[in-house]
């Protein structure tokens, strides 16, 4: 497809130089999940992502910082127990990329012990459903256990600040800049949305879908993967946007062929499986 989708580049020449438990039994780990593919610890020059992508957290770094959060994050039995019930569910979408995710098992204290130590070091935002597909993607990636904690920081407080507080005041500005977009860039498709559906709800769903997520579990691992490795590069989510884009440009024909908000809410729910049918 040309248009938005042809200026949406798949393949960055990533200019980042790379650098030179809970319970309190369970060590942080020093090395990736082995249980991990590595497939997609590279990124197209070669050099591995867990070198490439942790430089966006290197002005928010605190030596000794996480190993102290963990020491706390057993004063928080509730959060605890909402992260222990999210955790067969983030396992799940990743076990066929060789992620496995069996409770008692290293990943399975990888992931508790990143996710409770960032509800206590940001415990205005707490911990927020979808931030542990974001973590299992981290460490799907190759990064090391707190490396994926200063990296989660980094994508909820610089890429999407606002996304997951309170009242996701954020999320409901970049959806309305997500219609924006959508009216100048794609004018057909503005339109249906708000002939199908009042107030704008479709672009509204999909956009909070698609948003909140980063993409993951939206678009396979491996067009996901280089999507990050574009919001690294910008260190900003404009690629988020891009993407958006060009997704619903690659389907405008069968948007305006949709009747029903149904029909359109399902058929944009396949976008990312269905134009990367390739890469499953």
């Amino acid at each position: 497809a040309g248009g938005v989708l042809s200026r949406v580049s798949l393949s960055p020449a990533m200019e980042t130089s790379p650098p030179g438990g809970v319970s309190g039994d369970v060590p942080v780990s020093p090395q990736p999940p082995i249980n991990a593919s590595h497939a997609w610890h590279k990124i197209s020059d070669g050099r591995y992502r867990r070198d490439v992508w942790v430089r966006i957290a290197d002005d928010i770094r605190v030596p000794n910082h996480y190993h102290a959060l963990l020491a706390l994050a057993g004063e928080t039995p509730t959060t605890s127990t909402q992260i222990e019930k999210d955790l067969p569910r983030t396992g799940a979408s990743f076990a066929k990329h060789g992620f496995t995710l069996k409770q008692g098992e290293h990943t399975w204290h990888t992931m508790r012990n990143i996710l409770t130590a960032y509800a206590a070091h940001d415990p205005e935002t707490g911990y927020v459903q979808s931030m542990n597909f974001l973590c299992a993607f981290l460490l799907l990636a190759g990064l090391s256990e707190e490396d994926a904690f200063w990296v989660l920081v980094a994508l909820v407080t610089k890429v999407v600040p606002g996304y997951f507080s309170e009242g996701m005041a954020a999320t409901k500005l970049d959806q309305r800049l997500f219609l924006s977009l959508v009216h100048k860039n794609l004018p057909p498709v503005g339109l249906q949305f708000e002939t199908i559906a009042p107030d704008c709800i479709v672009p509204a769903i999909i956009s909070g879908q698609w948003l909140l997520t980063l993409f993951v579990n939206v678009l396979p691992v491996s067009v996901t993967m280089l999507l990050w490795d574009l919001i690294f590069q910008s260190q900003s989510r404009t690629p988020l946007f891009a993407m958006s884009l060009a997704l619903l440009e690659r389907a405008e024909q069968e948007i305006l062929t949709c009747d029903e908000m149904g029909n359109c809410v399902e058929l944009l729910q396949g976008l990312g499986e269905s134009t990367f049918f390739w890469c499953q």
